[in-house]
């Protein structure tokens, strides 16, 4: 007589999310506000950044926030006008809760909020074509149900042979721009 076991998970995974926002509080762009999952956040009068101002004093690619593992940093990049927080012109800072600056005239607020979700394991055995029943793939599939609709970058990392790549087709199969091109960067074949 043979003997089944089956494993149940009661551990969720965590997934932890920055969030930042800026608001424009001063200046031409008053009233404006933008919500990010980024590491690099970038300022300026340039249609291709993150944040787009109108004020003739921004320049082209002024400044940019930048996450850490000290902390969240704006930087001046090399503006005509400056950055100031307060009545300083600064090259870096560390930004705090609520921080409030000026690029050329306008006046920003910066904050950012912390979220950790608990999530899972996914009661499916599978994830587009991805197949697994051990609580460990279900809960990557659970984790991957969770951000493959979102817009946050995904690294993922395992050694030779885990399906690296079939993971990352499965996450931009399910992702808003799966219509686009997938491309692959392997850093092992470098």
């Amino acid at each position: 007589m043979r003997e089944v076991t089956s494993a149940i998970a009661t551990q969720p995974h965590q997934l932890h999310l920055h969030r930042s926002r800026l608001r424009c509080v001063g200046g031409m762009d008053m009233g404006q506000s933008w919500e990010f999952e980024l590491d690099v956040i970038r300022i300026g009068a340039r249609q291709d950044l993150d944040v787009l101002l109108t004020d003739p004093t921004v320049s082209r690619r002024h400044a940019e926030i930048v996450r850490t593992p000290m902390g969240v940093l704006l930087r001046d990049l090399n503006s005509t006008n400056g950055t100031f927080v307060g009545q300083v012109r600064i090259r870096e800072v560390f930004l705090g809760p609520e921080t409030r600056f000026r690029v050329g005239r306008t006046e920003m607020v910066f904050t950012q909020e912390d979220e950790v979700i608990d999530i899972a394991p996914s009661k499916e055995e599978s994830f587009e074509g991805v197949v697994g029943a051990s609580v460990a793939m279900r809960q990557v599939f659970g984790v991957l149900q969770r951000v493959a609709p979102t817009n946050l970058t995904v690294l993922i990392q395992g050694e030779t042979g885990t399906g690296k790549e079939l993971i990352s087709r499965a996450v931009h199969a399910r992702s808003s721009r799966a219509s686009g091109p997938l491309v692959v960067f392997d850093c092992g074949a470098t």
